[in-house]
């Protein structure tokens, strides 16, 4: 069996409640930016099986989720059933709405596995408001374990060197290419397409690691590793 398809079949059977639990802990990080508005519009990028939607939507009249994936936007639908949260295939680089269109926008773990990061960071901040927010999550890639894979020290290898051996593991070319953003160039691209951002550290808890990682998870939080390299992080972002 693959690695890839391994360890996929290990998370599924407590993917729901660490869905959930993940969500809950964006929601709390995003919470601790104290962002004092009200919005009346939200658009989720990358809305997956639902769960950050959901989170993120409370109390927002208009909130739209866009995912490329059919089957988990089936997922979704099952999760949203009885909200008035919309759901559509979408893509980040060619956003079917108005310009200025949303007043908040999320995308959790998305913007990695873009291509063209550029594209899609012109169509987000295209169908921004002015005076409205975007929310990112970035996976650090510098991370002991990698996140995508569940491999460590996987940033250590070149760009040739890393496609070429995950994908020997059996891993698929979109989580490899996933494993290549910073936060520098993520910052740089964000720069660069008109935004400011305020960033924050994420220290994922236990409850939302998979249980193979947990006892590893214990020894590094107690040797305080997770205040020097983060899981990953939380970007608050304004159009310049």
């Amino acid at each position: 069996m693959r690695i890839y398809q391994k360890i996929n079949d290990e998370l599924l059977a407590d993917y729901d409640r660490l869905l959930k639990a993940r969500a809950d802990y964006f929601r709390q990080v995003y919470d601790s930016f104290c962002i004092r508005r009200c919005f009346s519009s939200y658009l989720d990028i990358g809305c997956g099986k639902g769960y950050n939607t959901r989170a993120f939507a409370k109390g927002i009249r208009k909130a739209v989720g866009i995912d490329k994936s059919k089957k988990d936007l089936a997922m979704a639908k099952k999760l949203l059933k009885g909200s008035r949260i919309t759901l559509a295939v979408g893509d980040s680089t060619a956003l079917r709405f108005h310009d200025k269109e949303f007043n908040f926008i999320t995308a959790f773990s998305v913007l990695e596995h873009v291509s063209n990061l550029d594209t899609a960071l012109r169509e987000i901040r295209r169908v921004l408001s002015d005076d409205g927010i975007l929310v990112l999550q970035q996976p650090n890639n510098h991370f002991i374990v990698e996140l995508h894979t569940y491999l460590p020290f996987v940033f250590l290898l070149t760009k040739r060197l890393r496609f070429f051996l995950l994908g020997k593991l059996g891993f698929p070319e979109e989580d490899i290419f996933a494993t290549l953003l910073s936060l520098k160039e993520l910052k740089g691209k964000l720069r660069k397409n008109g935004f400011k951002m305020r960033i924050k550290r994420m220290i994922y808890p236990s409850e939302i690691m998979p249980e193979r990682m947990r006892l590893v998870y214990h020894l590094l939080a107690s040797l305080g590793i997770f205040t020097i390299i983060p899981f990953g992080f939380m970007l608050v972002c304004e159009k310049q």
